[in-house]
């Protein structure tokens, strides 16, 4: 798996992406290192794009990931836009959305120009 993210601290905006096959483990490492960041605003909405990742996650994953980003001083409470195009991946999100409402704002999209008039945020 590989994680890259781009902080946009004119655009209050964290555009993540995953590449490959991930774990709960990958993706709590690579939310680690990015909160670690010194230019890391928890303020800052998001863009999470899974469209090149493939999904190795139970359903019972997602508990794991939601305890995980609570023990997380750092986490975001900004809004994220989850880009997904896979199916699993889809389902996924959907279902931390629903688990993870008192961490932060969570909408799912295909497109980065759907995400993007979601987030009220030109391009």
């Amino acid at each position: 798996m590989e994680h890259t993210y781009e902080i946009l601290k004119d655009k209050k905006l964290i555009i993540e992406k995953y590449l490959g096959s991930f774990s709960p483990g990958d993706l709590e490492d690579s939310i680690v290192v990015m909160l670690k960041d010194p230019d890391f605003d928890k303020s800052y909405d998001g863009i999470v794009d899974f469209t090149a990742a493939k999904l190795t996650l139970k359903s019972s994953d997602v508990d794991q990931l939601v305890q995980f980003m609570k023990g997380q001083d750092k986490v975001t409470n900004g809004r994220r836009a989850i880009i997904a195009s896979d199916s699993a991946i889809t389902a996924f999100s959907f279902i931390y959305k629903i688990k993870s409402t008192t961490l932060h704002r969570i909408e799912i999209f295909s497109t980065y120009d759907a995400a993007y008039r979601w987030l009220g945020i030109s391009k």
